[in-house]
């Protein structure tokens, strides 16, 4: 949730262009607020239910069987 963002797209110089920059910082503020409190909430909630599950993210195993021929070290496919 740390990379919540909000674009606004309108006319300029006119009063919908003002009442689009007003909405632009309000959005801004609100989307702000939202990074700082919900989202470690929710990040720590997240985790924990993952966890509950067994469900890892970005886990890799590496593994490979290796034996020896000839007194020489070769990969087994």
């Amino acid at each position: 949730m740390s990379n919540l963002s909000v674009n606004m797209y309108g006319p300029s110089g006119s009063i919908v262009g003002g009442l689009g920059s007003i909405l632009s910082d309000v959005t801004t503020a609100l989307v702000n607020a939202i990074n700082t409190v919900l989202s470690p909430l929710l990040d720590t909630l997240i985790n924990t239910l993952l966890a509950s599950l067994g469900i890892d993210l970005n886990k890799v195993e590496v593994g490979a069987n290796l034996s020896c021929h000839s007194g020489r070290p070769s990969l087994v496919i």
